[in-house]
């Protein structure tokens, strides 16, 4: 399986992009298990965070963005706790209900899809509880020793200025660079991804659920 980027100009790498990247496509995944499921099996944070540990070993590693200045904000927001982003993997803070709001507020989501879906989670379609437990459970992982090194969290720098919108229509590896900011889509890489991620997310649910019911 391969680490989904989100989309976005700022993005200096080759990679293949999705809105929201990984963490996108995690969203999505457990939102229509919701929906299939009527609200009724994702009621805390820990069956999130069970849902993401499933993925982030299915998939080896996990990617999510942000952007310089939704950075700012957090530690600015969170200055009296001496929270600093570049630090917390050495220094992990105690990932408390201050920090972990602090973290899932739109306002310091420096990536443009997951903040959209944060302000208008109706126009998107999903439950806005669980989009936030989402946001909290990757850095959660992320300061976990056992999952640390999984856990890829990009910082895009600068303005989002983009130029075009470029579609590559191949499932092989390609990734195209350009010298100025654009958006480029996978869609049939994301569509193959997606695929994966709904069979390992379902056969997930049916093993607790099941699990659950012989308890």
């Amino acid at each position: 399986a391969g680490v989904l980027s989100t989309l976005d100009g700022r993005e200096t790498r080759r990679v293949h992009g999705t809105p929201g990247g990984d963490m996108g496509e995690f969203i999505l995944g457990i939102s229509v298990l919701d929906d299939l499921t009527g609200g009724a099996y994702f009621v805390s944070e820990s069956r999130v965070l069970s849902a993401l540990e499933e993925l982030v070993a299915r998939k080896g590693a996990l990617c999510m963005a942000t952007d310089s200045m939704a950075v700012g904000r957090l530690e600015a927001t969170l200055a009296e706790r001496g929270f600093k982003l570049d630090e917390s993997m050495a220094h992990p803070p105690t990932p408390d209900e201050e920090v972990l709001e602090a973290l899932a507020a739109p306002e310091h989501v420096g990536c443009r899809h997951l903040c959209a879906v944060l302000r208008n989670p109706e126009v998107m379609g999903v439950r806005l509880q669980l989009v936030k437990w989402a946001i909290r459970c990757f850095y959660r992982l992320r300061w976990a020793p056992a999952y640390a090194s999984r856990m890829h969290l990009t910082v895009l720098v600068g303005t989002p200025a983009e130029v075009a919108v470029i579609k590559v229509q191949t499932l092989n590896p390609v990734a195209p660079w350009f010298d100025k900011q654009t958006l480029v889509l996978h869609p049939l890489v994301v569509q193959a991804e997606r695929e994966k991620i709904s069979n390992w997310l379902s056969n997930w649910l049916a093993r607790h659920m099941q699990g659950e019911a012989l308890a």
